[in-house]
């Protein structure tokens, strides 16, 4: 009797709680249709339910997730109903929030009792979801009665009447402004107000401006917008070479800037960019990138920013802080949600043409995808490819869910830099780091001058428990040092020896494949390419790379040891001879590269347009994965180690920009060093034998050398 009394006490004591509860609904234009797919009820009450494009590819245009967006004070019930689809399971995350639900049939049911952002992944489908954000109550709502508030209905902007009111009251419906662009102009001391249920079709800009605001719980929408898709794709999307692509919502040397609540949907280029403004405060904004370069939030050349409670799911950078031409400093990023489809959720670079980028925090964010990993993408990135000095800069708290490769700090000249001059990074610190994929670091400095310093990783975890990373590096590395849970820190102060001497090894005799290619097709040369995409210039070259001196074959026959792929160059064999090395060693260094995983392709999900469109270079690997490996011999008791040479972290594509380890050019291709320790120095090394893994990619290895510790 007293268990029925209890439980009749909190079902009425939960009642009450909702009955209390306030939630608000948008209306929402008559001519917006809903998403088919889902129903969403709050407190028994319809949510309207739009649709956003999302993760644009050449050959998969169609993708479109779902999101619904309301206000409320105290705890209210959800209801979602999916339409069409047996249910046979259901992830809402972040997984972080510990969300519990119901499932009845065709509706999940959950409740919450403060604002959140979730996405609810029916069958483990990432695309399709559903994204539910739950705002609080809107405070300092523009008044009716306020003079100074122009009252926009829906319909054609007049742009003449944005000259003499503070405030633009943009009310429910559709509202657009002509022109090839529609680019709508803020000046001093103008706020856009954007009510729940106003759909703004249009570009803002604001330059030499202070005190701007855009407010509310609308949205503004790209879709109709002209300047949509970059260049290699113009041609197949039906737009003009001729076509400029303005930012989507664009700052320019603006101060005291404030952006919250909104919604940006289906952005035509950089989403929300601040460029040499300071003072600026971005809380509560929703944002859905569809096509490439859609970038999130750019911080370029800007001070004192705040960014907060974000949730962004874009096809590209998420957040990115560049140079160009101003230092950036004082950068917060804090209690966020990110989702990047193709680059980094958090990235610093490529762009760094300033004197520096410093005390910048990244803070409890939950990084729920990073998909993919070409032009060196890591769930957390800096790419310092131009002048600056990147320094202090920390992440906490960040728990990532999905990426496909984690850390990475990289000094290297790349594809969107234009610097002569190389930069620094300095002062990096990483704390309490939870990834549930890979636990990967990549730390790459350019020479001895610009190298990577001073690092800290403290306290990260793999599948929540305390983990020793996967850590690559080229030798300018300075001063890692790894802590875990208080316990004594492991550093390192270099990762090769500095008394190291090198010894190169002439492999000539084991080659098999030469470095010239004369005729295409013909079943011989190089990778029988043709002449355009061969090595002969290297014959017998000696070459010092990243401080490492390696010795290239002078066989004009045997240049290079190359073995067949699952797919390709079949009839090369899949192992190398013994090679013979005969010595003590501490280090070996493979300098080697793979191919064709850039191949002309079948339109198929999930390969990946990119570069000039039409060519795809996704007939990848899965980062990790072996892609062929050497099997080391000792002398004296005939015992052998197998090196694996790992996908994304010891070698990528030789055509594409895509860092993958230690990478050095050769012919303007990508070349990569694997550095191997070994483990029994006391031992003779016999023999290096190589392996194909029979991938994609086929393996291919120019030199070794050998590297001794002097005592």
């Amino acid at each position: 009797m007293k268990i029925f009394f209890y439980s009749v006490v909190i079902l009425l004591f939960l009642s009450n709680c909702i009955r209390q509860s306030k939630v608000i609904i948008y209306p929402i234009p008559a001519e917006t249709v809903s998403n088919p797919k889902f129903q969403v009820f709050v407190n028994n009450k319809p949510s309207f339910v739009h649709t956003a494009p999302v993760f644009f590819e050449l050959n998969n245009q169609d993708r479109t997730c779902a999101f619904t967006q309301f206000d409320f004070s105290g705890k209210v019930k959800i209801d979602v109903v999916v339409n069409g689809i047996d249910i046979k399971s259901v992830r809402i995350r972040p997984t972080s929030y510990g969300i519990k639900y119901k499932l009845n049939g065709n509706k999940i049911s959950f409740e919450l009792n403060k604002p959140k952002k979730i996405s609810i992944e029916i069958n483990g489908d990432i695309d399709e979801n559903l994204m539910i954000f739950a705002n609080g109550l809107e405070v300092n709502v523009p008044s009716a009665n306020d003079k100074d508030v122009a009252y926009i209905n829906p319909g054609k902007i007049e742009l003449s009447s944005f000259s003499n009111k503070s405030v633009f009251y943009f009310k429910p419906g559709i509202h657009y402004v002509d022109g090839e662009y529609g680019i709508l102009k803020l000046k001093d001391n103008q706020t856009i107000y954007l009510a729940g249920g106003a759909i703004l079709r249009a570009r803002i800009k604001a330059e030499n401006a202070n005190n701007i605001k855009i407010r509310g719980r609308g949205i503004i929408e790209g879709t109709t917008l002209l300047g949509r898709q970059p260049d290699y794709y113009r041609h197949y999307m039906g737009e003009p070479d001729t076509v400029k692509r303005p930012f989507f919502v664009y700052f320019k040397n603006c101060s005291n800037v404030e952006v919250d609540g909104i919604v940006l949907n289906d952005s035509p280029f950089w989403s929300l960019v601040f460029s040499s403004c300071k003072d600026v405060v971005v809380n509560n904004v929703k944002e859905f990138g569809y096509v490439d370069n859609s970038d999130g939030i750019d911080v370029v050349g800007s001070k004192n920013v705040t960014i907060s409670d974000v949730f962004l799911r874009i096809n590209d950078d998420c957040i990115a802080l560049k140079g160009m031409p101003d230092d950036v400093e004082n950068v917060k990023v804090t209690n966020s949600i990110l989702w990047s489809d193709r680059a980094c959720a958090l990235q610093i670079g490529h762009e760094t043409l300033m004197k520096s980028i410093s005390v910048v925090l990244f803070s409890n964010i939950d990084i729920l995808e990073q998909r993919n990993r070409y032009i060196g993408h890591y769930a957390m990135g800096i790419f310092n490819g131009d002048s600056a000095t990147v320094s202090d800069i920390t992440y906490e708290n960040i728990r990532v869910e999905n990426c496909e490769r984690l850390i990475s700090l990289i000094v290297e000249k790349g594809f969107y830099n234009k610097s002569s001059k190389r930069g620094k990074i300095e002062n990096i610190h990483f704390k309490n780091i939870y990834s549930y994929k890979t636990a990967d670091i990549h730390l790459d400095g350019s020479d001895e001058e610009h190298a990577v310093k001073n690092v800290t990783i403290e306290n990260l975890y793999l599948n929540d428990k305390p983990t020793d990373p996967e850590v690559f590096t080229n030798p300018y590395v300075y001063n890692i040092v790894f802590k875990n849970d208080g316990k004594i820190p492991k550093t390192i102060a270099s990762p090769i020896d500095k008394r190291t001497k090198y010894f190169p090894v002439d492999i000539a005799s084991w080659c098999n494949r030469s470095l010239s290619d004369s005729v295409k097709g013909d079943g011989k040369g190089w990778l029988d390419l043709g002449p355009g995409e061969d090595m002969a210039e290297l014959k017998g070259a000696s070459l010092t790379l990243t401080g490492i001196p390696f010795m290239l074959s002078s066989n004009p026959e045997k240049g290079a040891i190359i073995l067949r792929s699952g797919q390709y160059l079949t009839g090369q064999p899949y192992a190398s001879y013994p090679i013979k090395i005969g010595k003590k060693l501490d280090y070996l260094f493979f300098l080697q590269a793979t191919a064709f995983t850039d191949s002309f392709i079948k339109k198929v999900p999930p390969e990946v347009w990119i570069g000039p469109a039409g060519k795809l270079k996704f007939n990848q690997s899965p980062v990790g994965s072996d892609l062929w490996y050497y099997i080391i011999r000792y002398s004296e008791d005939g015992s052998e180690v197998k090196v694996p040479v790992k996908a994304g972290w010891n070698v990528e594509d030789w055509g594409i920009w895509a860092p993958g380890g230690w990478v050095s050019l050769l012919n303007n291709k990508k070349f990569y060093i694997q550095k191997w320790d070994n483990p029994y120095p006391d031992k003779t090394v016999e023999t290096v034998k190589m392996y194909s893994s029979l991938q994609p990619e086929v393996p291919i290895l120019m030199a070794i050398t050998i590297g001794n510790k002097q005592q």
